[in-house]
């Protein structure tokens, strides 16, 4: 199975792209994108590949997903719930989207080599992922500065 690059297109004016998937099921090709992407799981369950990793997941899961890796998540029902879908919340950035902010300041180096740890994937504590599902959620309804300062608060809840 080959991944398939998948271009982010964004209608924000902003570098972080947020968005809420909302679908009868996930079952999206293997992709990749040169975006680094965290994923939080709010409703479903069914089986993830994130590199050479095959695992499942269920709700509440949180993943960091490294720049071009390939991943996907796939389920085949909701749940047994009639009308349920499947929710996730998804935020993509650029590793350089603050200028090289990231990379260049000291404040920010241990953001950097989480970054760097995430290139094979990463996985998160349930407590951690329903704290940042919830800032994920409030990122996607912001704009401007208070969007921004909501992502350094979920840069914080991550390390």
């Amino acid at each position: 199975m080959n991944a398939q690059l998948e271009p982010i297109v964004s209608t924000q004016t902003s570098g972080l792209h947020s968005r809420l998937i909302r679908e009868r099921a996930f079952n999206h090709p293997l992709h990749y994108h040169p975006e680094i992407e965290i994923t939080y799981i709010a409703h479903s369950r069914g089986t993830r590949l994130i590199g050479d990793h095959i695992g499942t997941f269920n709700e509440g899961d949180l993943c960091l997903i490294g720049r071009d890796l390939p991943h996907l998540y796939t389920n085949k029902q909701t749940g047994a719930t009639p009308g349920a879908f499947a929710e996730a919340e998804v935020l993509q950035f650029r590793r350089d989207f603050s200028g090289g902010l990231i990379d260049a300041s000291p404040e920010m180096s241990s953001f950097a080599q989480l970054l760097d740890r995430a290139e094979l994937g990463l996985t998160f504590d349930p407590n951690t992922a329903i704290k940042c599902g919830k800032l994920m959620r409030a990122i996607r309804l912001q704009s401007g500065f208070a969007r921004l300062r909501l992502f350094m608060d979920l840069v914080d809840c991550l390390l």
